[in-house]
C-alpha cells in the first residue's frame, strides 16, 4: 500500500481541455481520480487547487469535488483593476502567477507524508515538486492533455499520462442513465 498525492490544478486543466476539445468539453473528475492509482490498497490524496472568480459561481463544481473525494484548496482571484476602471472593462486582467506559486511551494511542503506523487498540469512550474520528490526517492508521474504538456516537466517525471477524449465529461451519458432509471 502506498500513500499517493495527487496535486490537480483546475484551471489548467480547464483551459487545456477546452483547447484541445472545444469550448463545450470538460474534464471528467470522477474518472481522472481512477487514474490515480491501479491499486486498489493504495490510499490517494487528490487535492484540487481552484482559482475562483468573483464573477462566477463555483459552489456547485465544489461540492461536486468534495463528493467524490477531492480535498480543496481555494483563492480568490486577484484582479489588477485601477480605481478609474469599471468591473465589466474588458482590460481588467487577473494575477495568477502567485497562485501557481502557491500550489507548488504547499505541493513540496506535502511531500514527505507521500510515497509517490502526481502533478495533474501541464505547466513547468511544477518541475519543481517532481524535482523535489524524486531528491526525496518518490514515485512521481504527471497526468496532462498532450498540448499543454511543457517538455522539460514531461522529461523529469518517471512515468506521463496523456489525457485524451475517455476522461471528458459526456452530459449524454449521464442524460441516458437518467432516462434509465425514470423507466
Amino acid at each position: 500500500m502506498s500513500k499517493v498525492l495527487a496535486i490537480v490544478d483546475i484551471q489548467t486543466l480547464f483551459l487545456a481541455c477546452r483547447e484541445e476539445f472545444g469550448p463545450l468539453a470538460r474534464v471528467d473528475y470522477v474518472k481522472l481520480k481512477k487514474a490515480f492509482s491501479d491499486d486498489p490498497a493504495d490510499k490517494v490524496y487528490p487535492v484540487a487547487y481552484i482559482l475562483a472568480s468573483p464573477y462566477h459561481d463555483d459552489k456547485r463544481f465544489v461540492r461536486f469535488l468534495k463528493k467524490n473525494g477531492y480535498f480543496l484548496m481555494r483563492k480568490f482571484a486577484q484582479l489588477d483593476m485601477p480605481k478609474t476602471l469599471k468591473e465589466d472593462d474588458p482590460t481588467v486582467k487577473f494575477k495568477n502567477r502567485s497562485w501557481i506559486d502557491s500550489m507548488v511551494w504547499e505541493g513540496i511542503k506535502m511531500l514527505p507524508e507521500y510515497d509517490k506523487v502526481i502533478v495533474v498540469s501541464g505547466n513547468g512550474n511544477f518541475c519543481h515538486v517532481i524535482d523535489a520528490a524524486k531528491k526525496q526517492g518518490k514515485k512521481t508521474a504527471v497526468i496532462s492533455f498532450k498540448s499543454s504538456l511543457q517538455e522539460q516537466l514531461s522529461k523529469i517525471a518517471d512515468e506521463v499520462i496523456y489525457l485524451g477524449k475517455e476522461y471528458i465529461f459526456d452530459a449524454a451519458e449521464i442524460q441516458a442513465k437518467v432516462d434509465e432509471a425514470k423507466d
